[in-house]
């Protein structure tokens, strides 16, 4: 098992520094574009208003369906 678990850590390592070389050319890429790094922060922005706006979306319906279940049982 001693194996397995040398096979895990050598994965895990070659994983990391996958992330570290994609992060790194990522960095170089918006040092070389500032257009391209402004882009992604606007994106990155839209994305986060967009998963706020579909919660607070979620919110209401559950708010409406309760409330209409509730005046359904009170209707009986």
């Amino acid at each position: 098992m001693s194996g397995n678990s040398e096979q895990r850590r050598r994965g895990q390592e070659l994983a990391a520094d996958e992330r570290s070389a994609y992060q790194q050319a990522q960095a170089a890429g918006a040092r070389d574009n500032p257009l391209e790094a402004i882009k992604k922060m606007r994106l990155k922005q839209l994305a986060a208003c967009r998963l706020s706006s579909e919660k607070e979306m979620q919110l209401r319906r559950h708010k409406r369906d309760s409330s209409d279940s509730d005046e359904e049982v009170a209707a009986k």
